[in-house]
């Protein structure tokens, strides 16, 4: 639930648009006592998609709004670091958008 609202961004903002075939790729690393998810992709980038979107485009951001808020709850009742991150890897021959989330890792015992 946390990640499907990035993923189909990457699809629908980044890759969708492109000219050419693109990949989204999902990685899941644990980090000490953190899951580190990594969603990237491909496409056109953070501002070529900025410059895409229409004005009355608010709901697009709803999902990614309810999933902060869900990680700011996690944050707080755990007393532990929750965030999400964007990179925006584009330069002149290429363009890399990434999401990164960090999670608490947790085990029942």
């Amino acid at each position: 639930m946390i990640i499907q609202p990035f993923v189909e961004n990457s699809i629908w903002h980044g890759i969708m648009p492109s000219e050419k075939n693109g990949t989204v790729k999902i990685s899941i690393d644990k980090k000490s006592e953190q899951l580190i998810i990594e969603i990237e992709d491909d496409g056109i980038g953070v501002e070529a998609s900025k410059a895409n979107r229409k004005s009355d485009a608010k709901s697009e951001h709803y999902g990614i709004k309810l999933i902060n808020d869900r990680l700011k709850t996690i944050s707080e009742n755990l007393k532990q670091d929750c965030s999400v991150e964007l990179l925006d890897k584009t330069n002149t021959n290429f363009s890399v958008t990434i999401v990164k989330i960090k999670l608490p890792f947790l085990l029942d015992e």
